[in-house]
């Protein structure tokens, strides 16, 4: 009766695993120029944020391309990947500078938030649910097909709020639901093969048991994917009520002013506040951020280690939202235009008014 239903099945539908494929429009490659042209109609300002992160996206698929176009003719079998951390004051722009380059490269972006992870084994999303979620944002008429587009075209996932997962000095013992979940993320980060199905959901178990019962007890290569070709882009502010991102680097770079060649330490005095001009209020100390400074502020040395490019925002000015309300292609201006052409009203801003 296996038999027949088997063939049934062949002759119905195919050979097995024939539509695993994806035949659909395939993305396109840019350059970082091309790219940082597009960012600059959404999002002003943040030059430093937008080259750093063209540069890391055009390399990360553009490597894609070219050893899935030339299997076995390149010497590099697997590259290390640009993988991003972004650190800088909410609203500025961190994850919709990613939701922009994930619709123009028209791969599957994921955006996530850190808080709604914990670590494997406990209550709450996994972190291997990041990519299950992804695989489900891909083109497909199948989970095999949408794992098939992911594998040879790539995705990126931006996972926000990563300060929140820093470890709690004050905090003895395991920490579940933040050093846990950045172990977690460790393999997931540079390369890790995925179950496409959650191995922990009813269907999954039925089928298990039924395979179990044929006799079928391996791991099938399509149920399985690789994160290699996914860019991981980490965000968040750093910000917190004891010691943030900010305050780590301004104590670093006033110590490394304040001893000579000799290894003597300057006196400063009392004169510490005097000596604070306005200039330098609002001066961004994310900039300065290096490796040692997210480890002190309770990201794992490993995981900082698997995100090579660091880059930051800066605080919006007046001018920049300005400019963000009259010369960006969404404006929030031309949306209440919009909203009040629904009911025939039209609407103009005055520039006293913006």
């Amino acid at each position: 009766a296996r038999e027949t239903f088997q063939e049934t099945l062949h002759r119905q539908l195919g050979a097995a695993g024939a539509s695993a494929a994806y035949t659909g429009k395939k993305p396109k490659s840019f350059t970082p120029k091309e790219i940082h042209k597009h960012l600059d109609k959404y999002v002003i300002g943040q030059e430093e944020y937008k080259k750093r992160i063209c540069i890391a996206a055009s390399y990360h698929f553009a490597m894609i391309r070219y050893l899935r176009d030339n299997p076995g003719a390149s010497a590099v079998r697997r590259f290390r990947k640009k993988n991003t951390i972004i650190a800088g004051p909410s609203g500025s722009g961190k994850t919709y500078c990613a939701e922009v380059l994930g619709d123009l490269l028209e791969v599957p972006t994921l955006i996530v938030d850190a808080t709604d992870y914990t670590e494997m084994g406990y209550v709450g999303k996994s972190a291997d649910d990041m990519i299950r979620e992804l695989i489900d944002l891909a083109p497909g008429s199948n989970r095999e097909e949408q794992a098939h587009f992911i594998s040879h075209y790539g995705g990126i996932i931006f996972i926000d709020e990563i300060d929140k997962k820093a470890k709690d000095g004050t905090l003895i013992g395991h920490d579940i639901s933040r050093e846990g979940f950045q172990r977690s993320v460790l393999k997931l980060i540079e390369r890790k093969l995925i179950s496409i199905d959650n191995p922990y959901s009813p269907a999954s178990q039925i089928q298990e048991a039924m395979e179990r019962q044929q006799g079928r007890t391996g791991v099938k290569k399509e149920k399985m994917i690789s994160t290699e070709n996914i860019l991981f882009v980490l965000g968040g502010s750093f910000e917190r009520t004891g010691e943030n991102l900010e305050s780590i680097v301004k104590q670093r770079v006033e110590r490394k002013g304040t001893v000579k060649e000799d290894g003597s330490i300057v006196i400063r005095g009392f004169d510490t506040i005097a000596r604070e001009n306005e200039k330098d209020k609002f001066k961004n100390y994310y900039k300065e951020a290096g490796a040692d400074d997210y480890i002190r502020f309770g990201l794992l040395p490993e995981l900082v280690g698997r995100v090579p490019i660091r880059t930051f925002v800066n605080l919006l000015s007046k001018n920049d939202l300005i400019l963000i309300m009259t010369d960006t292609e969404d404006s929030i201006l031309d949306q209440y235009k919009v909203e009040f052409l629904l009911f025939d009203i039209d609407l103009e801003f005055s520039q006293e008014a913006i």
